[in-house]
């Protein structure tokens, strides 16, 4: 803008000077030379004037041609950091994406293995459930046989009670009768006499004493023996079927069904000659072998097994405390007797099942 007013400036300038000349050649005054030359001074004077105007627009123009220029710098520098925080953030998003999908495939897998591992354990329950059951219905067929050897026991005691009362009559009849004897009699005659009332009295003392020990054996526990041998009916869990079955196979004592299934062979081979469950064999194998333990009777050896106590090695080895709390939680479901076997009577079966030497395998309790 600056270089064109100066051309039109030296343009004007020439223009002038041409036309003074001429004027001058032509014989024109002074006076209008001057105003000419003042018309020009007045028109450069503008002329300069719109220069400077034109100037300070250029100026103005630069500034903001600069400040945009900057403007479109930072503009520029605020994109590229934009750019960078949105790769960044869908680097991020990815990363994120990623690791859920991952997670999500973990847990996939984790809900797959905990359905599995539940569907194992509900078909176990049900496994347990059935067994409990069979148990249950064996136990309750045990219950029904005691019941009958209670009432049995019954009339066993009331039948000789019967007995007892007969004997006192008689008793007391003989007394009156010496009573009214002549005081004339020989002393043999009262010999006699005299044997006789003893004779009687001790027929009433036997049979009171009978009466006693079949009530207390009715009353406190079906089976009480001394001794390691007990018929194999002994074992409540054995009904009466399986007791034939079992003496037409040579089994007629609990001794006699220890030896036939004195191992995992054994009790499968027995299981299979009596269409059982190798199982069930193997509770009235461990019930015969806890029956061999001065102390323990029927009763006891069904609590035991039930408790988890296989054999005789596996009650020495028994942890006392834990063995009496788990033996009063059966007691509490399924016992026969008024009150479950204490501490002291449990420390003493373990103390004579020391004293026994093996007849099960420690391994049948896997059955």
């Amino acid at each position: 803008m600056s270089y064109l007013l100066s051309q039109i400036w030296i343009c004007l300038l020439l223009t002038a000077l041409v036309a003074g000349l001429a004027g001058w050649l032509l014989g024109g005054g002074k006076r209008k030379i001057k105003q000419l030359e003042e018309q020009w001074q007045t028109q450069l004077a503008r002329t300069e004037n719109e220069r400077d105007y034109y100037a300070g627009e250029v100026k103005n123009l630069t500034a903001i041609a600069e400040e945009r220029e900057e403007m479109e710098e930072r503009f520029i520098r605020e994109k590229q950091s934009l750019e960078n925080e949105l790769e960044a953030l869908q680097k991020g998003m990815k990363f994120k994406v990623d690791s859920s999908k991952k997670q999500e495939e973990k847990l996939t897998r984790k809900a797959q293995t905990l359905e599995e591992r539940n569907m194992s354990l509900n078909a176990k329950v049900e496994e347990e459930q059935q067994v409990f059951s069979q148990r249950v219905a064996e136990l309750e067929a045990g219950e029904e046989m005691a019941k009958r050897q209670i009432e049995e026991l019954e009339e066993r005691v009331n039948t000789l009670q019967a007995q007892l009362d007969e004997a006192h009559i008689n008793l007391t009849e003989t007394s009156n009768r010496l009573a009214e004897a002549e005081a004339g009699q020989t002393a043999g005659e009262s010999g006699k006499a005299g044997r006789a009332a003893l004779g009687a009295a001790a027929l009433a003392a036997g049979a009171a004493a009978t009466v006693a020990t079949t009530n207390e054996e009715g009353t406190d526990s079906l089976i009480d023996r001394e001794g390691e041998e007990y018929p194999v009916d002994v074992i409540e869990a054995i009904a009466d079927e399986d007791a034939k079955r079992l003496r037409k196979l040579g089994v007629k004592t609990t001794i006699d069904l220890l030896n036939k299934a004195s191992n995992k062979e054994k009790i499968s081979l027995l299981a299979k000659s009596l269409g059982k469950e190798s199982w069930v064999v193997r509770s009235w194998a461990s019930v015969a072998d806890l029956l061999r333990v001065r102390g323990i009777d029927a009763v006891d050896g069904e609590l035991l097994e039930l408790a988890g106590v296989a054999t005789v090695q596996s009650l020495v080895r028994s942890r006392l405390d834990k063995l009496v709390d788990s033996v009063k939680v059966i007691h509490r479901h399924v016992g026969k007797t008024s009150r479950a076997p204490g501490h002291d009577e449990i420390t003493r079966w373990i103390e004579n099942a020391t004293k026994l030497e093996p007849m099960l395998e420690t391994n049948v309790d896997k059955l």
